[in-house]
């Protein structure tokens, strides 16, 4: 899938090595160095995922990990320059979710978000997921999310 000069590809771990993730307080909250590939590995191997980039550069990377039969969890990174492109990111994000949803054979995603990251909370609410209710304490350094779910 592209949009001018914006393509969606599947997600590989070496793609996280290439985005500046600066942008992205959920992951840091949680503790993730998102640029190693031990995060990617994980990723990569528990689910699907999709790259997104702009004029040949990563501005996201997002998907799905399979938790257990039936149900997932999703994930996004994104980088300062994905906010320039939010009708990009929106349709990547859903053409990335549908391909996880039926590939992974789910009928459940859930999704954390930082209760302070509002763009995220809005993002979720795009995507198709209800909030079910806040997280206490949930991060590594105790920032609450507000705990998302998309059913099929």
């Amino acid at each position: 899938m592209s949009e001018n000069a914006g393509t969606i590809e599947y997600f590989q771990p070496e793609h996280l090595s290439e985005g500046e993730w600066t942008a992205e307080p959920t992951a840091r909250a949680c503790g993730f160095d998102i640029g190693t590939d031990e995060v990617g590995r994980r990723y990569a191997v528990g689910g699907v995922g999709i790259t997104v980039r702009f004029e040949g550069k990563v501005i996201a990377c997002m998907g799905v990990v399979r938790l257990w039969k039936g149900v997932g969890e999703a994930w996004c990174f994104t980088t300062q320059d994905a906010v320039r492109h939010p009708r990009l990111l929106c349709r990547a994000g859903l053409w990335g979710l549908d391909k996880a949803l039926g590939m992974l054979e789910l009928h459940r995603v859930q999704a954390h978000v930082l209760m302070e990251f509002k763009a995220g909370l809005r993002w979720a609410s795009y995507m198709g997921f209800s909030q079910e209710g806040v997280c206490l304490s949930f991060t590594a350094d105790g920032h609450d999310v507000a705990r998302f779910a998309r059913l099929a």
